[in-house]
């Protein structure tokens, strides 16, 4: 089909994807916790077959859950405001891609010593092992919420008519 026209569509704005300010930090921890829900079934089935077999799942969704649950909080307790001060420190950095590897290296930073205090609580497994699992769901969990945040805010901006109308989720 040709253009008769000739209107050319305006490019995507460099920073179309942006996280700055509170409520976008608070979308991106919200996502994070969604990201985390899922890794944290999908971990938690995993290691309750391996185990245990299929009585060991039941067991192992209930840990996923309140892992889940636990790490909800703290997202929002130590996330949030690492997550504004990370999106301050990256505002003049318009490359989509930089904003996602900080924000999983600074999930995967904090998250290890926030999982090791949790489990002084309870009798776990070995101190690495939980800086490890620490270390990779901080980084899933951050980066995989900064990703769907800012591929998120481009699909609205691409449609706002859409986006505007209650109930339409693109």
């Amino acid at each position: 089909m040709s253009n008769p026209a000739g209107i050319v569509p305006a490019p995507e704005p460099v920073d179309a994807g942006a996280v700055r300010g509170p409520s976008a930090v608070l979308e991106v921890c919200m996502r994070c916790i969604g990201v985390l829900a899922v890794v944290s079934l999908a971990l938690g089935l995993v290691i309750g077959l391996a185990l245990k077999g299929l009585p060991g799942a039941g067991a192992g969704v209930f840990f996923a859950w309140w892992s889940w649950l636990v790490a909800s909080v703290l997202v929002m307790l130590v996330g949030w405001p690492a997550g504004l001060l990370t999106s301050h420190l990256l505002r003049r950095q318009a490359r989509e891609w930089v904003h996602v590897t900080v924000f999983a290296v600074v999930g995967g930073v904090i998250c290890p010593p926030l999982f090791w205090l949790f489990m002084l609580t309870v009798d776990g497994p070995d101190p690495v092992l939980i800086a490890a699992g620490g270390v990779a769901v901080g980084a899933v969990g951050a980066g995989g919420g900064r990703w769907w945040t800012g591929a998120a805010r481009r699909r609205r901006l691409a449609h706002p008519v859409e986006a505007a109308q209650p109930g339409v989720e693109r």
